[in-house]
């Protein structure tokens, strides 16, 4: 009997039972250092799929805003397309597609983009300015007199609200410089085209736009010198418009307002009222409008 539970006891020595555990250890240590990669795999998919489309969306943005004030009208709808698609009540993405329609000169199109932005986002910036570029390419191209007539004065009403609303931006100076030399008003046009100029200082860096804008201004406040004030009595004095450095403690708002157009229409010499043609946007536009 002795013998007997000596041999039990040698079977189950702890030597004996304890040489397979290395084996199971080993196993198990595998399987965790598995697990835990696919732990870790899963989660960097997560974070990939939680990420990943707002920098795409941010992406699209940037490039497809830079593309706009470069002009560039493929690459523009190339980026804010799938915007659209995706948010179509975005009102910034619907002002972009307009912006592009226009650029393209499809005005109607670019109409009902700015509308549908506007209704979504009433003070939705620039947009009654592009609206009323939209307008007067329709006017451009009707034969219809009657219908002509409701663009223009439909494009000069925008451009009124627009002025309230941003009286210091230059895209505003600017086209209201254009529909006052449209209308005649070559000194109201001059004091705009100055002003853009002079709005221009302290604003530090400008955007590819406001470069055009500015550049744009300038040319055509010296072509109004040569045509129309050279060797005049009331001679254009471009100097007294320009202000150039603001005295300290000024700021852009400080400047001398320039008042918009008057509600009237220009008056001929007889004194009978005439009606603002259409601007042509293929020479008075800045190369932004230029379609592609």
């Amino acid at each position: 009997m002795g013998k007997k539970k000596q041999t039990r006891g040698v079977a189950k020595s702890p030597a004996v039972s304890a040489r397979p555990r290395p084996q199971a250890t080993e196993r198990n240590i595998l399987l965790n250092w598995r697990f835990n990669l696919i732990v870790l795999s899963c989660m960097e998919l997560l974070v990939v799929a939680f990420f990943l489309p707002r920098e795409i969306t941010r992406y699209r943005q940037v490039n497809g805003q830079e593309a706009l004030l470069d002009g560039d009208w493929s690459r523009a709808y190339k980026y804010y397309r799938p915007l659209h698609q995706q948010d179509q009540n975005n009102p910034t993405y619907l002002k972009a597609l307009g912006d592009v329609a226009l650029g393209r000169r499809q005005y109607s199109r670019a109409l009902d983009y700015y509308d549908r932005a506007t209704k979504r986002s009433p003070n939705l910036r620039d947009v009654k300015v592009q609206a009323a570029l939209a307008l007067q390419g329709l006017a451009q191209a009707e034969k219809d007199p009657q219908r002509r007539t409701r663009y223009v004065e439909r494009s000069v009403e925008l451009m009124r609200l627009a002025y309230r609303e941003e009286p210091y931006s230059l895209k505003v100076s600017y086209w209201m410089g254009a529909f006052a030399q449209a209308a005649g008003d070559s000194i109201r046009a001059a004091q705009y085209y100055a002003r853009v100029r002079a709005e221009a200082v302290g604003r530090g860096e400008l955007n590819a736009e406001q470069e055009r804008l500015i550049d744009n201004a300038q040319k055509r406040l010296e072509a109004l010198q040569t045509a129309v004030f050279s060797g005049k009595d009331y001679a254009l004095n471009l100097a007294g418009m320009e202000i150039a450095v603001l005295p300290p403690g000024l700021t852009a708002r400080d400047r001398p307002s320039i008042p918009p157009p008057a509600a009237t229409s220009p008056t001929t010499s007889t004194g009978s009222v005439t009606a603002i043609s259409p601007i042509d946007l293929r020479t008075t536009a800045a190369p932004t409008t230029v379609s592609r």
